[in-house]
Formats: structure tokens, sequence, C-alpha cells
């Protein structure tokens, strides 16, 4: 690689120089990503930027990005690993589909689901049409597709994704490979989602519990109790049982245990910024809220808002989810004149972001009217 290459000259070219001392240490991912910043601009003078090395610099580059959460920049390298990959391999090729792929998957997470799900059928046609409809590529193709689909809320055409996805992976992978489990997940969220999950119990949501159950057994069996995944379908379905669990107006002591353990792993595991340990913080203050225990759970909605802010950017829909959870909270304290403008703001978030007739959009639409009513400018 050119980045071996250029440590060996940069060392190399020290020798005989006076040195006082030792030089400042750096982070390893800055020096890293110096690194492949000087590989880059080294081998695309040297080599061109269809260079099989360069191609794979830009690869480097846009992961470790993406990885240190810059992912703007990370997605500029990413456009541009695909343009020289398309007109130095052709757009069909496997090299240019992974690019498009991993482009994609930047896109879901800086929220542009729309330009997201045009790539990802893109990769799924041509996978299909050279490696076949079960090829494992493909079927990665289609999950992901699905999956963004979900995050539309378009769950109509998310589900026979979702459902054929799992079969294809359980008959080619086998029931416990963590892919297979990606696509039980990926399904037992998108019934998590249908308008019949809360009805007496009965279908969409007796077949997530048991999706999400057959997920996480199986991930701790197979990856560990403390893994990234492992913790998500605990989340998941710690989420799921305190929506049955209030339905049936049940205690909410299983549920919470499960995200309490989650929320501990994952700061253990991950650190307290990583966006997982977010997303345990912003469902535990859910779940506290629902019962009234509004002051846990405000300082925990505000580490969750704070740290996607800082990750994610104040537009992101995870953003405006953890400023409309807090928006809640505080109108459940009586502090309507502060909930307001955070309601507000997490209203047009999303009516910019998601569009009007989103369910998120809509809920933040009926908690700012609520607000507005008990302060008597409605």
């Amino acid at each position: 690689r050119l980045a071996r290459a250029l440590a060996v000259r940069s060392t190399s070219s020290t020798a005989g120089c006076i040195v006082e001392g030792p030089p400042p240490a750096r982070p390893p991912e800055d020096e890293a990503e110096a690194l492949l910043r000087e590989s880059l601009a080294a081998g695309q003078r040297s080599l061109g930027p269809g260079h099989e090395a360069v191609l794979n610099c830009f690869d480097d580059l846009a992961g470790l990005l993406a990885r240190r959460g810059k992912l703007e920049e990370a997605e500029m390298y990413c456009r541009k690993a695909l343009e020289c990959k398309e007109r130095a391999l052709g757009p069909d090729s496997p090299q240019a589909l992974q690019s498009a792929s991993e482009l994609a998957s930047l896109l879901t997470l800086l929220g542009r689901l729309s330009d997201a799900e045009a790539l990802q059928r893109r990769v799924m046609v041509s996978r299909e049409e050279v490696l076949g409809p079960k090829h494992p590529e493909t079927l990665h193709a289609l999950s992901d597709l699905a999956q963004t689909l979900v995050a539309l809320r378009r769950l109509s055409d998310a589900e026979p994704l979702c459902r054929r996805s799992l079969q294809a992976r359980e008959e080619v992978l086998g029931r416990s490979h963590p892919d297979t489990l990606r696509s039980v997940a990926s399904l037992a969220q998108l019934l998590c989602l249908l308008p019949t999950l809360a009805a007496a119990g009965r279908g969409s949501a007796k077949e997530a519990e048991s999706l999400w159950r057959r997920c996480l057994e199986s991930r701790e069996e197979v990856l560990g109790p403390h893994h990234p995944e492992t913790l998500q379908a605990a989340t998941a379905l710690a989420e799921l049982l305190s929506v049955r669990q209030t339905a049936a107006q049940q205690p909410l002591s299983s549920a919470e245990a499960l995200l309490r353990r989650s929320l501990e792993s994952r700061e253990q595991t991950l650190g307290p910024q990583h966006l997982d340990t977010l997303q345990s913080l912003n469902t535990l203050a859910e779940l506290l809220g629902s019962q009234g225990r509004y002051e846990e759970a405000e300082p925990l909605c505000r580490r969750a808002l704070e740290g996607r802010q800082l990750a994610l950017g104040s537009s992101h829909q995870d953003t405006l989810h953890s400023l409309s959870v807090l928006g809640e909270l505080l109108a459940g304290m009586g502090r309507h004149d502060e909930a307001e403008p955070l309601c507000r703001q997490a209203l047009l978030g999303m009516e910019a972001t998601l569009g009007s007739d989103h369910s998120d959009t809509l809920r933040a639409l009926g908690d700012l009217a609520a607000v507005l009513r008990t302060l008597g400018r409605l």
C-alpha cells in the first residue's frame, strides 16, 4: 500500500538529523488520517486517480473519516472513489457497486434516506443480474434497501423485501448466521412500526416479540452478551415490551431492566458518546417518562440530545426525536414555557427532514398543539 511505502520513506528521511527529544505524540487516528491524506495526494500525482492503489486509498480514507464522525468529508471521498471506479472499471463492476453501497450507508447516517434508497436500488438490481438473487452480496443489498424503506416508514414496500431477505438467508447461510440474524432484526423492527402493533396483543406484536427474542438469544450465544448487535436486540426487545406492557397496563420492570443492562454495557464497551449509547439513553428516558418519572428521565434525555447534536447535527432525524422527547418530558412536568420552543423546533425540523405525513412529524404536531392549548395559545 502507498501508506506503508510513504511511512518507510518518511522514517528513512530523518536519518542523520539532530532531534531534540521525542516528537509530540499524536492520537493513532490523527496519525492514520494524516498518512492516508499524504498517500492519496502522492498516489494521484504519480499513479493517477484510476490506479488500484489510489482507489484503495480513497476507500480507506473515507472509511476512517466515517468512523471518526466526519461524515460530510467521508461522503466527498466516497463519491470520488465511486466516480473513479465507474470510469476505470465500469458502473456495474463489483468495486463500483461496493463503493455505491458504502456511499448509501453514509447517506443513511446523514439522514438523506431518499438519496440512499436510489443508490441501494441500483446496487440491488445490478447484483441480482450479475450474481443471482440468492448470492450473499445480493442479499446484503436487499437487506440494506429494506432497512432504508423502514426508516422512511414505507412499511408496505419494505415488508416483502424483509421477508424475502430472511427466507433466503436462512436457506443459504443458516438460522444462526449473523447476517440471518440481521434480517430477523430488520423484520422485527418493521413489525414494531405497524399500526396494528398494540392491538390486543395479537398479530404483528406477537411475531415481533418472537423475532426479537430469537435474535437476542442467538446473538448472546454466537456473539456474546456484550456485543453491540446483542445489545441492539436487547434494547429493541425492551422497547417492544414497554409498548405491549403499557397497553396491557402491566409493570414495565422487565423492559426497564433490559434497557439499563444495555445502557451499562454500551457505556462500558462503546463509550458514553457512541451513537448506540445515545440510543439507549434516549429509549430509557422515554420509558421512564411513560411512567411519569420525569425527573429521572430529563437528564438522560438531555445527554442523548447533546450527544446527537454533536455527532449528527441538529437536523438529523435522531436528534429531532430526542428534542421531541425532551419537550414531552418538560410538558409532563408542567414546564410548558420551556417545552414550547423545543416542540416547535422538533416539528419544523421533522417537516423539513421527514415530510408532513411522517408518523414522527404527526406526533410532534400533536405535542405542540397540546402545549399551546395548555398555555391558552390555541
